[in-house]
């Protein structure tokens, strides 16, 4: 995407997330005040140091992917209409370099065990793909209890780990801790979005008016993702199981408010949506 806009959701919970933008905001306070002014939100807080946005809400009145278009609206408004990219899955969805070569690592000792390597060799190469897992768990979890204050629970396949080298036997403990820890990484289904504000006449109240379109974005497609879906369809017989789900839940959102978004602040009553792909019978309105 040339404008390089994005907001990626690195923590969620329910009735709270966490938002990372990827260029600073203008007017933090404004931000917070404007795109926390909707019913249901209770708190929006910005972060200058980290550019991270923590909001706590009623999942019951407003939906977290309303939220997130409303703020995607306010930092494309400031930066002159560019479009931005909504995703939930953040820089963490990437493992990290070292992540990798202990992949590679471990897939080395594998073909060497399939070889019948064995002897020094072959103890050292697998003795090298467990240390290299467990350092690269380590550092994962590390990289998200200081980015997020938590991290995701199957990184306590370590501890599997651990006993496996403490026992000898450590490639089969490896490859446990290795696909537990990073393989949702690699087989995460894709979950990003194109937000593109167009801006509109004022008219009779002299309020700008805006209409957002939402499409896939297509440019983080991982391979591994494709199958993932395919897979999914195979089993459910649903064509939204190889969707993206983030589409489909706004698509959901719009749905239930007539195919328009409530207004931000300084901006008419209702902002119209619509989307690249229209679900059957969906029909563009204005306010």
């Amino acid at each position: 995407m040339a404008s390089g806009l994005a907001i990626d959701v690195t923590h969620s919970l329910d009735g709270r997330f966490r938002a990372h933008v990827s260029t600073p905001v203008k007017d933090p306070e404004g931000m917070c005040q404007v795109v926390g002014d909707h019913e249901g939100i209770q708190s929006v807080e910005y972060s200058s140091v980290s550019g991270s946005v923590l909001v706590h809400h009623d999942p019951s009145t407003v939906r977290q992917e309303e939220i997130l278009l409303r703020l995607a609206l306010f930092v494309s408004i400031e930066r002159d209409l560019a479009p931005v990219t909504l995703t939930l899955v953040s820089d963490r969805s990437d493992p990290g370099r070292l992540a990798y070569a202990s992949g590679a690592v471990l897939a080395g000792a594998l073909a060497a065990r399939w070889l019948g390597v064995e002897g020094r060799w072959g103890r050292l190469l697998e003795g090298a793909a467990g240390v290299g897992t467990l350092a690269a768990v380590a550092k994962h979890t590390w990289d998200d209890v200081v980015e997020e204050g938590d991290a995701h629970p199957e990184v306590l396949t370590a501890g599997y780990l651990l006993v496996g080298l403490l026992r000898g036997n450590v490639l089969p403990a490896a490859v446990v801790t290795w696909a537990s820890s990073f393989g949702r990484h690699l087989a995460q289904p894709h979950l990003s979005v194109e937000v593109q504000p167009m801006r509109f006449p004022a008219e009779e109240d002299g309020l700008p008016r805006y209409e957002i379109a939402v499409r896939q974005d297509r440019s983080s497609v991982r391979p591994l993702s494709v199958l993932t879906a395919l897979l999914g369809y195979a089993i459910t017989g649903d064509p939204e199981a190889t969707g993206n789900e983030l589409l489909h839940g706004i698509r959901s959102m719009s749905s239930l408010h007539g195919e328009v978004m409530e207004g931000l602040g300084g901006i008419a009553s209702a902002t119209p949506m619509s989307f690249q792909s229209p679900p059957p019978g969906a029909q563009r309105r204005r306010p």
